[in-house]
């Protein structure tokens, strides 16, 4: 499976890459599964992709959201109205550990969620274990950096019409990671680097 992911194969072609990869290292003897045998398994694999946010690690994690669109009508409509072409959205929310591009959680809400609103949901109770967090300016927002508290280093961009109040938290974190320029230049540099696991997705 490993493989088929990294390398874009189909199930068929990761087959014959294995056996070509067994012949040349002479362990043609070897089994090796199916087409078949690899579908049942690919079906019931499951994975924990939010278990490294419960261990304990000290973590530099980086999240963002895409738009997906959705396609499709029920039958009965269809056969009654015929089709039309109309389409939804909803937003994927990945979490993304930065040093070693591991996708940690991933929500799918609607479209009309607010972007700081789902990250209190992905990070609740799991803020202890985050050294370091960088986003865009859509979690700029002064109820969700509270969330996060002042242990976690934020890499958050504000938003151009944003106001620093003097007494507020934000205004703390603005002062502590320094101008906006060095806030945009890290965001920048980094969303290159989540960029590269999200297309795959």
């Amino acid at each position: 499976m490993l493989l088929k992911i990294n390398y874009g194969l189909k199930l068929r072609r990761s087959t014959g890459f294995v056996e070509s990869l067994f012949m040349l290292m002479s362990k043609s003897h070897l089994p090796i599964p199916d087409y078949r045998r690899l579908c049942r398994r690919q079906k019931s694999l499951l994975v924990d992709i939010g278990s490294r946010l419960a261990r304990g690690e000290n973590l530099s994690v980086r999240i963002d959201s895409t738009g997906l669109k959705v396609y499709g009508e029920g039958e009965w409509k269809v056969r009654k109205q015929g089709y039309l072409k109309r389409r939804t959205w909803q937003k994927l929310q990945l979490c993304m550990d930065l040093d070693t591009q591991e996708i940690l959680r991933a929500e799918l809400t609607g479209n009309d969620e607010d972007d700081a609103s789902v990250g209190t949901k992905i990070f609740k109770g799991k803020t202890i274990h985050i050294d370091r967090f960088i986003s865009d300016e859509a979690y700029d927002k002064f109820g969700f950096r509270e969330f996060l508290g002042s242990d976690i280093l934020q890499i958050i961009p504000p938003l151009k019409n944003a106001v620093i109040q003097k007494s507020s938290f934000e205004s703390q974190s603005f002062i502590a990671l320094g101008s906006f320029l060095t806030l945009k230049y890290c965001y920048l540099l980094r969303d290159c680097l989540f960029l590269t696991p999200v297309y795959h997705v």
